[in-house]
Parts: C-alpha cells; structure tokens; sequence
C-alpha cells in the first residue's frame, strides 16, 4: 500500500510538471475558451485545467450553468476551442462536425450566435466547421449579418433518393440479429 500511494505520488509530480511546462497551451486554450463564450454570454466563462487524483481534470464554469442549453453550449465552447488549438497546430484532419442535438435545447439567441462564430472563427483559423441542422429548428431571426443559406453544402429530404446521403436509403437495422 504505501509503494502504490508512493507510485500515485510520483505520478501526479510528473502530471504536475507536464502541465506547468505546458503552461502557455493550457493558457491558450483558457483564453479562448474565455473568448467563445463571453461572445455567446456577453461574459467570459472559464476553463480550468489542473491534475487531480484520477490524472488530468478540467473544469468549465459559465453564468446560468445547469440548463441544459448552456450546458450544451459549454461543450460547443470547448470543442471549438479544440479545434483552433489543433489548427493552429496544423494537424492534419481540421475539421469540427457537430449533429442539431447539440443546439437542441438552446436559446435561440445564443444558437444563432454559435454559428455565427463557429463560422468566424473557422474562417479565420483555417479549419472546416460542419453542421447538421433541421430547418425546423434553426434560429431564424437571430442570425445578424449572416446569411445561413451561403453557408449550406447540402440540403438531405426524405423525397426520393436524390434528397439522400449518397443518394440511398438505408435499411433499419434489426437489432435482435446483433450478436
């Protein structure tokens, strides 16, 4: 017991050092976390990154946090700042792809926002941003300046197989034949 509490010990020293010579990514990415959600909030949210007992933790802390739409906008503000931490790096697969779930129970206000700086800031980092939207769903009258149609790649129906991805129809799949 006390080699593992030992070991544990060291681990989380090394943990620690790893991040501190990290610092200044660590640091970015909290400014940037910073930066998407004050646009989405008006006030800048917070990421936090430390080592706790299991390794890595990171804390993310927004006004009005615990709906379930800024929830999802905390997950949105992380992902995004991802992927400009990746292209900036020049990674090679530069792509962020969220499905309509994740708007699914937010503001339209803070919606419309989200894509209008998904847009922005894929844009000017140089990585692509892609969305799958209901047309039901999206935030008609909060989209500023952007017109969201110069922004659609492809319209998916249910009329034919033309209106469908690689212009098929898949087969439900019968999950009691799933071994």
């Amino acid at each position: 017991r006390d080699d593992l509490t030992a070991e544990i010990g060291s681990t989380r020293k090394l943990l620690k050092q790893d991040l501190d010579d990290r610092r200044a990514a660590a640091d970015e990415a909290i400014e940037l976390f910073a930066e998407f959600s004050g646009f989405l909030y008006g006030r800048p949210g917070r990421l936090g990154i430390d080592v706790g007992p299991s390794g890595y933790t990171l804390t993310f802390l927004i006004e009005r946090q615990g709906s379930d739409g800024v929830d999802q906008m905390v997950v949105f503000c992380f992902d995004l700042t991802v992927a400009t931490l990746r292209a900036r790096r020049g990674v090679r697969f530069r792509t962020l792809i969220h499905d309509s779930s994740l708007f699914a129970d937010v503001d339209p206000r803070q919606f419309g926002l989200a894509l209008q700086l998904a847009a922005k800031v894929a844009a000017r980092e140089g990585f692509q941003y892609v969305c799958c939207l209901n047309e039901g769903a999206l935030p008609n009258g909060h989209m500023g300046e952007m017109v969201l149609e110069d922004f659609v790649c492809l319209h998916l129906t249910d009329d034919g197989d033309k209106g469908r991805l690689l212009g098929r129809r898949l087969s439900p799949m019968d999950m009691s034949k799933r071994a």
